[in-house]
């Protein structure tokens, strides 16, 4: 059974993004069809950048549940004065 789907974009727009043509229509498709992909935010724990591209990406009609936080510092490996103050502003993101 092949899925049908009408992706809430004019996806011939698309093909002048970046000059990828078919491959970046396929890739916008492919994020607005939910049982192909789920798309995930990549940031480090000291950005607002995931919830703004999250939001940003909402306006478009693509959402996803995934964030993925990059350098955060474990508890216990927060020993210093440094890693101590960046662990407290990482654990206001996370």
């Amino acid at each position: 059974m092949q899925a049908v789907f009408n992706p809430p974009v004019a996806t011939d727009d698309v093909q002048e993004i970046g000059g990828a043509g078919g491959q970046a229509r396929d890739v916008v498709v492919n994020l607005h069809f939910p049982a192909l992909t789920e798309p995930a935010v990549d940031t480090m724990a000291t950005s607002l950048e995931a919830y703004r591209g999250a939001v940003e990406l909402r306006t478009v009609g693509i959402t996803g549940g995934l964030v993925v936080a990059n350098f955060v510092i474990p508890v216990e490996q927060a020993t210093t004065p440094f890693t101590q103050s960046r662990r407290t502003v990482q654990e206001k993101y996370l």
